[in-house]
């Protein structure tokens, strides 16, 4: 191959290399035609295997943003269930002793629930440990005088609380009768009498 002709080649091959020439079968001297076609195939190689790498890739943070979505609706589902359920479980409803035991006997699933009772000590119901602040005593329906049942409290016992005064007992009503309070409001507090409030507004 002369000068002239090396140098046409290595021309021909610039052309091909920077796309110029789209049809690298056409226009080229025989030498020429043949690395143009081989470079051709190799860069047709090189392509290809760069799309078989850069694909997973892209196709990737598809499947991440599938994963992430699914993740998120179960996560708007775990606490949508705990937010239900949380309401259910602090949720107070307000009873006279009466209205209870009648709830509670038509529907057993009631026993779960949290309520605000109010009610009169029974005289002579009263017992308090100062050791363990165990409190327990019977609360009976104000109106009635007849429905009664007893609490059960672990706590400071109230300045103002005695037998027969009024309260507010706050918690569940178990299965066994037993009314365990969360907290024991008596009749001379101001929180006693905001209660009493709401419950006549009930």
């Amino acid at each position: 191959m002369t000068h002239t002709e090396t140098q046409r080649h290595r021309d021909e091959l610039r052309l091909c290399a920077s796309g110029s020439l789209c049809e690298p079968s056409v226009g080229l001297s025989p030498t020429t035609r043949v690395t143009a076609n081989a470079f051709h195939r190799w860069r047709l190689r090189a392509i290809f295997g760069a799309l078989i790498r850069i694909l997973p890739r892209r196709a990737f943070p598809v499947k991440k943003q599938r994963k992430f979505a699914a993740a998120a609706v179960g996560l708007v589902g775990v606490v949508g269930y705990l937010m239900v359920t949380g309401m259910k479980d602090s949720a107070m409803y307000y009873y006279t002793p009466t209205e209870l035991v009648a709830a509670v006997r038509k529907d057993a699933s009631l026993h779960e629930l949290g309520y605000k009772v109010g009610g009169r000590v029974v005289p002579g119901t009263v017992h308090y440990d100062q050791r363990t602040l165990d409190l327990s005593f019977t609360v009976v329906d104000i109106a009635t005088g007849q429905t009664k049942f007893p609490v059960k409290y672990n706590g400071p016992l109230p300045d103002t609380f005695k037998e027969g005064r009024d309260v507010v007992v706050e918690g569940k009503f178990t299965r066994a009768g037993t009314f365990e309070a969360s907290t024991v409001l008596t009749k001379c507090g101001s929180r006693y009498e905001a209660v009493e409030a709401e419950l006549k507004a009930s």
